[in-house]
Parts: C-alpha cells; structure tokens; sequence
C-alpha cells in the first residue's frame, strides 16, 4: 500500500527556461544522404581488399604499405 509521501509531485513551471527542440524532416534526408554517402565509400574501398597482395607485388612496396593505402579511404572521408 503506497502512501501519500513515497510519491513525488514534479512541478514544471508554465514558464519554463529550457529550449523547445523542433525535429524537422529533412534533417533525416541529410542523415540519411550521410550514411548512404559513407556505406558507398567504405564499400568501394573494401573492394580493393582482395588485391591487396596483387598490388604489393606489382608496385613492390611492403604489406604495411598497402594497408595503409586501404586505410586512406576512411581516414580522409568527406562526403
């Protein structure tokens, strides 16, 4: 059986100081154009993965050098 003091009466004053947020609609268009524009290039670059060893042997460079070349995509993203 509850009684009167375990429960708590919030007050919200009618006029109250913190900001009323909008959420307006096309903020999930540009969040959406964001993740598309993201999920393309990392998927671009996750192509190039399986001629990773191809590369190292053709241009002569070292295996560290070539995943760092994969990680450039990533690294530099701007959509």
């Amino acid at each position: 059986m509850k009684s009167d003091t375990d429960e708590t009466v919030l007050i919200v004053p009618a006029h109250s100081t913190t900001p009323a947020y909008v959420l307006y609609p096309h903020r999930f268009y540009v969040l959406f154009a964001f993740s598309f524009l993201a999920f393309n290039q990392c998927l671009i670059w996750l192509t190039f993965s399986p001629i990773a060893r191809s590369t190292q042997i053709y241009y002569g460079i070292s295996e560290s050098t070539v995943d760092l070349l994969l990680n450039w995509g990533p690294i530099i993203f701007i959509p």
